[in-house]
């Protein structure tokens, strides 16, 4: 069975979820539309054979049939009206009075009409005529529902053919939406894994429009292009060898002092071919970008949804003419709550590929600046909301609102939102409640954290190699192994910290970061050439 890509999972979730909602809005709109018609064809028969009820009950009390039908004849002006008849009580008898249109039975049964009739394209009405509370005759109007029922199905041709478009917009933006955002991703994937599988450092990752991603594949790129350097080296060093050991009898002795030279280039090859290795599992590594960003486009896709449905609602029921003042009111807050989350998943995704850009060449591009602990933290459990509500998860900050600092925010995301995912993928595995507590503390010349779950811990058997690469105990379910490794690189070189797992704690984990704090601005520029 042929495996589904991640991009066409995306776009058939979206189209899916859009069709879904159209038809959750649209099947009580075209029940609303017909049960409307109805109620207003009911009450406008009512009215009107009341009212010719009453204009007969004189001609009837003094059995003026010429003027009875004269009343009736003038229902010839509208249109709507098929028959109308009028029949006089005579004991149990009741008999034709007066009538206009087909011809109409001589005597009727009022028991056969205590509900009204409505069949091939006509309602039939009996209204009783009464005079001072008593019953002396009955008026039978027969409708035509032909007029009701054309402006019924232009009603439902109008909703279908708006559903469509609908349905068609939904497809186009899903289309547009899943390559714009996961094309550059897969195409950067396949070269990874080629590259890994073949050896072959000649191949070049396409770039993207995006500046992020840009930026990102040009720096891989470049680390391809020292690899390839390095295998040049190698094959040219080792083809030199091979030359010389054909001729080695022969210059044994004129060729000493270039085998010396010679050998000290092959242990310097030696050393570049180790640092080869290492750059080789920086591009394994890479091959991980697609995992570790999932989850914010995964949150961004899930609240674009909801913000269609939103939008889709808001306008039902502008159209319906329901929409208060109180519900624009409340629309607004759930679309602008929608847009924040979108914003602030899509600025970690982008956070997330400079991080990994940093973890691969040691440089970054971000600046400094200052900005408050607890709000940024809070922005951040308000991005991992959607993750959070699938329990009873909660994330509780101890920080002093007035904490201020002078540093990276981005990587601050990247450290926090790591902690986080693992608790919710590893710590909380198979609990549907749980506990996050986050507290910081200024201490002189640096910054104490504290991150605590209470999780099931940590399997015994990691705790020795936590910080190592590759190192999972979730790998058959997609685990990568790559979450420590990359925060403990973000804590320990990017911020100049630490962090380390402290067993003080009866249930879950407690990780413990100190991070240097400095008041020096540091530029772009500065940034990029200390890394």
């Amino acid at each position: 069975m042929k495996k589904v890509s991640f991009q066409h999972k995306v776009f058939w979730g979206f189209v899916l979820v859009a069709l879904l909602s159209l038809v959750l809005v649209v099947l009580p709109v075209l029940w609303n539309i017909s049960n409307q018609f109805q109620l207003q064809l009911e009450a406008y028969n009512r009215s009107q054979s009341k009212v010719l009820a009453d204009m007969s009950a004189a001609a009837m009390m003094f059995d003026q049939a010429d003027s009875a039908s004269s009343l009736l004849r003038s229902l010839q002006q509208s249109p709507d009206i098929l028959r109308a008849a009028l029949y006089k009580t005579d004991g149990d008898q009741h008999r034709l009075f007066a009538a206009f249109g087909p011809e109409a039975p001589a005597q009727i049964n009022p028991a056969h009409y205590i509900h009204p009739v409505r069949q091939q394209g006509m309602y039939r009405l009996l209204t009783p005529v009464t005079l001072d509370d008593n019953v002396i005759g009955y008026l039978l109007l027969d409708s035509n529902l032909q007029p009701m029922e054309q402006k019924l199905t232009q009603s439902y041709a109008l909703v279908l053919t708006t559903v469509l478009i609908a349905i068609v917009l939904a497809s186009w933006l899903a289309l547009r939406l899943s390559r714009t955002l996961l094309q550059p991703l897969s195409d950067l994937r396949a070269v990874t894994s080629s590259i890994a599988d073949t050896k072959d450092y000649s191949r070049r990752a396409q770039l993207s429009d995006d500046p992020e991603l840009a930026i990102f594949i040009r720096s891989f790129n470049s680390m391809l292009d020292v690899i390839q350097q390095f295998n040049q080296l190698q094959q040219d060093k080792e083809q030199q060898i091979l030359e010389l050991n054909k001729t080695l009898e022969q210059k044994v002795t004129e060729r000493t002092a270039q085998l010396e030279h010679s050998l000290n280039d092959l242990k310097n090859t030696q050393s570049a071919l180790v640092e080869r290795e290492r750059l080789a599992s920086l591009g394994g590594l890479v091959a991980g970008v697609a995992h570790e960003i999932n989850t914010p486009v995964g949150v961004a896709m899930t609240a674009v949804t909801h913000l269609t449905y939103l939008t889709q609602h808001l306008n039902d029921e502008m159209q319906d003419g329901t929409l208060s003042k109180s519900g624009l009111l409340r629309h607004i807050a759930d679309l602008n709550e929608s847009a924040l989350i979108i914003l602030k998943n899509l600025e970690r995704a982008a956070e997330q590929i400079r991080s990994f850009k940093m973890v691969a060449i040691d440089q970054s591009t971000e600046e400094a600046r200052e900005f408050y602990l607890l709000e940024y933290l809070q922005s951040i459990v308000l991005s991992l909301r959607p993750q959070l509500k699938k329990g009873a998860y909660q994330v509780k900050l101890d920080v002093d609102p007035g904490l201020q600092l002078y540093s990276f925010p981005g990587i601050y995301s990247q450290i926090f939102t790591n902690l986080i995912m693992n608790s919710l993928i590893h710590g909380f595995a198979g609990q549907n409640q749980g506990e996050i507590r986050i507290e910081a503390q200024l201490q002189p010349n640096f910054l104490q954290l504290n991150y605590y779950d209470n999780g099931k811990g940590i399997d015994p058997k990691i705790k020795p190699k936590l910080w190592d690469p590759f190192v999972t105990s979730n790998r058959q379910q997609g685990g990568s192994g790559l979450g420590t490794y990359i925060l403990y690189n973000l804590i320990t070189q990017a911020l100049k910290g630490r962090i380390d797992l402290v067993e003080d704690v009866p249930k879950g984990v407690h990780f413990a970061l100190l991070i240097p704090l400095t008041d020096r601005k540091i530029g772009v520029d500065q940034h990029n050439d200390q890394a």
